[in-house]
């Protein structure tokens, strides 16, 4: 079967809101991490990781790194919302050196909030990401996007769809003996993908 290659963000679309200047203060004030998570749709902006199936609190990442861009620490445009393993990965390393340029032929990063962001990353329909650019293998490797259980955790969170469907259905169909089967199989689902968050947790590997 051919390998079917989808976005990082699957069906989301992430952009930034424009219009939040002077409502906030600072990049760690609640209002400001309340505007990242809906605007980043509650996922990682660089592995697309739903924050929801974490244990940890998403964190906010300057796209460039305040010891670069230091009046740029408090600007929304320069916030992202991440998972704490690809904000420990992207950490302080901007190879460009400069505020003008995030990227070179070979090395940088690219705005997830951006239409780039799919010309150097891709998600293979087993939940694994590529970098299809040598800008893109350069954050993977970075990132370490390659040795991380993100596929696991794209299966889990389509898993979870796929739950919440069954559950609408059972909702929205009357009481009938053939139900019963249906519903023994969703609550059977459940629990295995209980079972395999809890795995993950206690290997601190969802983190």
């Amino acid at each position: 079967m051919k390998e079917i290659n989808l976005r990082i963000h699957g069906e989301y679309i992430i952009k930034r809101r424009t219009d939040c200047n002077g409502k906030f203060s600072k990049y760690s004030d609640q209002l400001c991490r309340n505007y990242l998570k809906e605007d980043f749709f509650n996922i990682c902006g660089y592995c697309g990781k739903p924050m929801e199936l974490l244990k940890a609190r998403a964190q906010i990442d300057h796209f460039i790194p305040k010891d670069f861009a230091p009046s740029k620490e408090n600007d929304y445009s320069n916030l992202v919302y991440s998972c704490q393993k690809c904000n420990r990965g992207k950490w302080h390393h901007w190879p460009t050196q400069c505020v003008e340029y995030s990227y070179n032929e070979k090395e940088g990063f690219v705005d997830p909030a951006t239409k780039e962001f799919d010309l150097h990353l891709e998600r293979l329909d087993s939940g694994e990401i590529i970098g299809i650019t040598e800008v893109g293998r350069y954050m993977v490797e970075k990132m370490r996007l390659d040795i991380r259980p993100i596929s696991i955790m794209w299966k889990v969170d389509v898993l979870n769809r796929k739950l919440e469907k069954i559950a609408n259905i059972i909702k929205r169909l009357p009481e009938e003996p053939n139900l019963i089967e249906l519903y023994r199989g969703y609550i059977d689902a459940s629990e295995q993908l209980k079972h395999s968050l809890n795995v993950l947790y206690n290997q601190n590997e969802s983190m």
